[in-house]
């Protein structure tokens, strides 16, 4: 079997990626994540030039890799640097324990490092895709911890049958702890004032931003082009 590993043609490739998205991330089906749109938002519109890089590994004409990255804006210290965010790293199922990932990943971050970019990051959430990276050069640098809180139960107990109907009581359970819960001021946790505004005003947000950023040593840029 021959792999070839190259960069994105959108023209060619762009309906073999979208069939790989849905196979590789089947839980999106149905959602506005898995729609052409939002891929076109993603890739194509970010206010950099360019947008995105991507890159596929392709065997016998068909994608069965495919890597990518954006482009995001950071100040290191005092110093301004660009950051290869790698998402929707994705092998076909059919050609999944073959060393593909690895490969396209060492292709990929090769060419990224052709690019006017000074490192690349990614927030995995699947384990799988780790020791792939590992393998080509990528640390650990931090843990990041996930907070969840819960809105509703439907989607968790609309399968159980028995509990199913008191899904209106406990929903508005949950709806009265989640209210107690803000007023109560808990340990390690701190309230702050809010303020309604259109946060979109050019001069509200740059002065918000220019607070922010002041604090901190380094940073993602997030500017009002960022921002939308």
């Amino acid at each position: 079997m021959k792999i070839a590993y190259r960069h994105f043609k959108y023209l060619t490739d762009y309906k073999s990626q979208r069939e790989l998205f849905s196979l590789s991330f089947p839980e999106t089906k149905d959602t506005s994540v898995n729609s052409d749109a939002h891929y076109d938002w993603k890739f194509s519109n970010f206010p950099a030039t360019p947008p995105s890089y991507q890159f596929v590994a392709e065997s016998n004409g068909e994608i069965c890799g495919y890597y990518a990255g954006i482009p995001y804006p950071y100040s290191i210290g005092d110093q301004s640097a660009t950051c290869g965010m790698v998402c929707d790293v994705m092998t076909h199922p059919n050609y999944r324990g073959q060393g593909i990932f690895t490969k396209l990943g060492a292709f990929s971050t090769d060419s990224l490092q052709n690019q006017s970019l000074d490192f690349v990051s990614g927030y995995p959430i699947r384990q799988e895709v780790i020791p792939g990276h590992l393998k080509v050069g990528w640390f650990v640098a931090f843990k990041a911890p996930m907070y969840i809180h819960v809105i509703k139960l439907d989607a968790l107990i609309k399968h159980i049958a028995v509990i199913n109907i008191f899904t209106p009581l406990l929903n508005g359970l949950i709806s009265i702890v989640n209210r107690l819960a803000v007023r109560t001021e808990t340990s390690g946790y701190t309230f702050v004032e809010e303020s309604r505004t259109d946060f979109f005003q050019k001069n509200d947000y740059d002065q918000f931003f220019k607070k922010w950023a002041n604090s901190q040593k380094n940073y993602l840029i997030k500017n009002l082009d960022f921002l939308k």
